[in-house]
């Protein structure tokens, strides 16, 4: 990819995120409905959407404490805590490879479901305030931005 296809990225990237960030993140900083019902802390609840968006679950592969704790940005003992408490109330479960000194941690049913309740509730809120807030002069400017950005990555080659 070429410098200028890099900067037109970007620049497209950054108005997509100004005009979304301004409608809609701002009303969603105070903790979630399923923070708050399952008693989740702010990394505990990020743990479960990292392993639910991985699929796991379906796959028999997870990730390993150390590897949540580098994409979480977060100390191992910190993870090991969040994993300790989420095994302790039945969101996730540990698993040993046999010959491997690591565990990986598992979603479980009961995670799951949570994670798809807290899912459903926040596209609900977040379509109300998304509409509510964002003007149509700014949804015309998404969608050019939308199309733009979908254009620009298509023409990226896949890795190897």
């Amino acid at each position: 990819m070429n410098i200028e296809t890099l900067k037109e990225l970007n620049t497209a990237m950054n108005r997509y995120t100004f005009i979304y960030n301004q409608n809609v993140t701002m009303y969603f900083n105070e903790d979630t409905s399923i923070q708050k019902v399952a008693s989740l802390s702010f990394y505990q609840h990020q743990t479960l959407l990292l392993l639910y968006y991985n699929d796991s679950y379906k796959l028999d592969e997870s990730y390993t404490l150390s590897e949540i704790s580098k994409i979480l940005k977060i100390p191992c003992s910190n993870a090991f805590r969040v994993a300790e408490a989420l095994i302790k109330k039945g969101f996730c479960i540990k698993k040993r490879e046999k010959g491997k000194k690591a565990s990986r941690l598992f979603i479980t049913e009961k995670g799951e479901s949570l994670i798809n309740k807290d899912v459903l509730d926040k596209q609900d809120k977040y379509l109300e305030l998304y509409n509510k807030h964002i003007t149509l002069k700014e949804q015309r400017e998404l969608l050019k931005l939308y199309n733009r950005l979908s254009d620009i990555l298509s023409k990226i080659p896949p890795s190897k």
